[in-house]
């Protein structure tokens, strides 16, 4: 076998390698929220600095984060989060056109502080959207072969134990999928009064 056959064949066993211990991961975490053993370590975060994280973390695309600078802190897990952005993140990238960035916007309604991830991908087919966050459910739209449906799963475990919620919503162009993961808004920390 060639030094280059050789490099090749590492690279595959390091991908893959890579690849089963997320889904080891995955079903770990899936685990721990299905006997609710999520202890999320609440804290005051700022979602425009969890969103930039998440960000830097996700797929190589372009993301347009469109957060309002006035945008509350919330009491959360900011690594739980975290996480669910950059898997949100991840699956927008995955199905929006190349050319097109994924888009993060946000605001306050309703005693919630709301941030939408935005494709502009072919969509979540109707027959699918009822079921988007049971585990192990592989979306249609994503037809490349990557993950066991155990994302959205786990991003809807994380968002309750964190005392918010995630819903699957029609991009506002008209073209893609929003998900939009919401979370209470808490009086402020004194600090944090007019920034």
């Amino acid at each position: 076998m060639s030094v280059e056959d050789r490099n090749e064949l590492l690279d595959v066993i390091r991908e893959e390698s890579q690849r089963l211990a997320h889904l080891v991961d995955g079903v770990l975490d899936l685990s721990r929220i299905q006997a609710q053993a999520i202890d999320p370590q609440f804290d005051w975060c700022d979602l425009r600095d969890v969103v930039a994280s998440a960000a830097r973390q996700a797929r190589e695309t372009t993301i347009a984060i469109e957060l309002p600078t006035s945008l509350p802190l919330v009491r959360a897990d900011p690594a739980q989060i975290e996480r669910v952005l950059v898997n949100l993140l991840d699956n927008a990238a995955r199905v929006s056109p190349p050319e097109r960035a994924v888009r993060v916007t946000g605001g306050v309604g309703g005693g919630m502080v709301t941030v939408r991830v935005i494709d502009e991908g072919p969509g979540i087919p109707a027959t699918q959207r009822a079921s988007v966050f049971e585990p192990f459910r592989r979306l249609g739209r994503s037809g490349d072969g990557h993950g066991a449906g155990l994302g959205l799963a786990i991003c809807k475990g994380f968002i309750e134990a964190n005392g918010g919620r995630i819903l699957l919503q029609p991009n506002p162009v008209g073209v893609g999928t929003a998900f939009a993961i919401s979370l209470p808004l808490a009086p402020q920390p004194v600090e944090s009064r007019g920034r």
